[in-house]
C-alpha cells in the first residue's frame, strides 16, 4: 500500500506502540508522523516505514481535549 500524507498509521514497534499517529510526509525510509490534528500542538515524529501499519478504515476518530488522537474506530 502507497503511504500518503493524512492517512492514519499505528505504531508497531518501539515505546509507543499502538499509538495512533497521522501520516505528515513521507520518503524512501522513513515515514513522518503527528501524534495531534491540531497545527499548534503537533509533535512530528520520525519513524522507519516497516514499524507502522496503516488504518486503512478511519471511521470515527476520537480527540482529547488537546487534540490529540485517542481512538479510531473501523
Amino acid at each position: 500500500m502507497e503511504l500518503k500524507p493524512g492517512m492514519l498509521a499505528r505504531s508497531k514497534a518501539g515505546r509507543d506502540k499502538d499509538c495512533i499517529y497521522v501520516i505528515r510526509s513521507v520518503n524512501d525510509e522513513y515515514v513522518y508522523l503527528a501524534d495531534s490534528l491540531e497545527e499548534g500542538t503537533r509533535r512530528i515524529k520520525k519513524k522507519n516505514r516497516k514499524h507502522i501499519q496503516v488504518i486503512k478504515k478511519t471511521g470515527n476518530v476520537k480527540c482529547e481535549a488537546h487534540g490529540r488522537i485517542k481512538h479510531v474506530k473501523s
